[in-house]
């Protein structure tokens, strides 16, 4: 895949993220969709590992890191959902969509 093609997919893929983040938090809440969303994001990775034959290390060291990108992560994605009940999702698109223009 070339740069600008990966480039715009990112763009593509960012700007439409809070629609998907609106429509999960209608109904059951937003907490029900960072945790679905999670699980559904770690399925897909294992299937992945797995059918690529990719060793899943769970030493300590390992467990750490996971640990220390996780928790993080879970906190801002909770934040961003949590702020999509009160912000149009069209003002979230324009964020995120031009995130990757402005960080370059």
């Amino acid at each position: 895949m070339s740069v600008p093609a990966a480039y715009l997919a990112v763009i593509l893929i960012w700007s439409t993220t809070p629609l998907a983040i609106q429509w999960s938090g209608d109904g059951p809440g937003f907490l029900f969709g960072v945790a679905a969303r999670m699980v559904v994001g770690l399925s897909i990775l294992l299937a992945g590992m797995r059918l690529l034959r990719v060793d899943f290390p769970w030493d300590r060291a390992s467990r750490r890191v996971y640990l220390v990108g996780g928790v993080p992560l879970y906190l801002a994605m909770t934040s961003v959902y949590w702020s999509a009940q009160y912000i149009p999702s069209g003002w979230i698109s324009v964020i995120f969509g031009l995130s990757p223009i402005f960080i370059g």
